[in-house]
């Protein structure tokens, strides 16, 4: 088998990848790099050595290596996305997409096959036909139903980082909302999660109750995201310079949100630190 390639520093790294996969006592191939191609010299059981090394190799750098450039590629070409930061956080992301178990998959890609399997049968059909290729043609011209998946998860990364550009000016402007609140009737609050309900008590350790109503229209949702009304909304309400919040099985998401909103005002205990408080 002959792969020629125009860029000498992927057929170092896949020579490389080859031979970490083959480990120094395997006698079914021989690999030698010359005037920029990548000979391959399968001594037995070609079909197997092929579904055992090679289509795992190319899939790998492929995915590890090329896969980064053509999602740049795409981003600016495609999406109009010029700017190599933003670039780079929708690149992260979709990299956390796909990073998620089977389970836990992105809603919009559970359906149709996961990208490196679509990748693994474009390589094991190719080079069941052809021994001698350009690796760049391949990429090029064979890699189509591949090319049509990573749009899709694009697509998906694009929208959870513009989501996440809108979480994040949410919590600027209810941060910049805490700001303008200098007057509060509280210096202190602790919030203890039980039951599964948020219980407030002020700096002396007494219950007491709110009123939302008195919580301007404007941050019951804004920007598209519902404040929540069991924590959040009372917290800005009562904008104490103290949070104390003592939670067991709570969910992290909401623990990190009031993190977000109020920072350094906030601090995490156990659920059974209030209780020891209390005597």
């Amino acid at each position: 088998m002959h792969i020629t390639f125009e860029n000498s520093s992927d057929l170092t790294e896949l020579t490389q990848l080859l031979q970490s996969l083959t480990g120094a006592t395997c006698h079914d191939m021989e690999v030698i790099t010359e005037n920029n191609t990548l000979y391959i010299k399968i001594n037995q059981n070609e079909e197997l050595t092929i579904q055992t090394y090679i289509v795992p190799a190319l899939a790998k750098f492929i995915l590890k290596v090329k896969e980064p450039e053509f999602i740049r590629h795409l981003l600016e070409t495609t999406f109009f996305f010029h700017d190599k930061s933003e670039q780079q956080q929708i690149i992260q992301m979709l990299y956390a997409i796909v990073g998620e178990e089977e389970a836990s998959f992105h809603p919009q890609l559970r359906e149709g096959y996961r990208r490196e399997e679509i990748l693994t049968q474009a390589l094991t059909m190719f080079l069941s036909q052809h021994v001698y290729f350009s690796f760049e043609a391949f990429l090029k011209f064979r890699l189509k139903d591949y090319y049509s998946r990573l749009l899709d998860y694009i697509e998906v990364a694009i929208d959870e980082y513009k989501l996440e550009q809108d979480y994040q000016d949410f919590i600027e402007s209810l941060r910049k909302y805490i700001a303008t609140k200098t007057i509060t009737s509280f210096s202190r609050v602790h919030v203890v999660y039980e039951n599964e309900r948020f219980l407030f008590y002020d700096e002396n350790l007494k219950s007491f109750t709110y009123h939302l109503e008195q919580l301007e229209d404007d941050f019951i949702s804004i920007k598209g995201f519902e404040v929540d009304q069991d924590l959040v909304a009372p917290l800005l309400l009562l904008c104490p310079k103290q949070i104390d919040l003592y939670v067991q099985d709570l969910d992290q998401g909401m623990i990190q949100t009031v993190i977000n909103i109020f920072q350094e005002r906030v601090t995490i205990h156990p659920y059974k630190r209030f209780s020891e408080l209390q005597h």
